[in-house]
């Protein structure tokens, strides 16, 4: 968490009015349903960082946040419901 949390204050002056960031690095599924669970699918940007993509840590959150979009943007009819969009 240490990385991404320090560009993001080394950049803060340059953020607008109206955005916000939110870290999760802890493995627990908990974590990603309590940073999530006032945001919108449709206007959420995630951005996944890591050196190798191979970390525990790393795929676990990946795939929760990718669970958490899949299910709010066919909920909102966004997207189709598939099992393709689902791999």
């Amino acid at each position: 968490d240490l990385g991404p949390v320090m560009a993001y204050e080394a950049l803060k002056p340059y953020v607008k009015d109206g955005l916000e960031c939110r870290f999760i690095s802890n493995i627990d599924p908990t974590d990603v349903a309590v940073k999530t669970a006032d945001l919108d699918p449709e206007t959420t940007l995630v951005i996944i960082a890591s050196k190798t993509f191979t970390t525990l840590e790393t795929l676990t959150n990946a795939r929760c946040v990718r669970a958490w979009l899949l299910d709010g943007l066919v909920a909102a009819g966004a997207i189709a419901d598939t099992e393709q969009a689902r791999r």
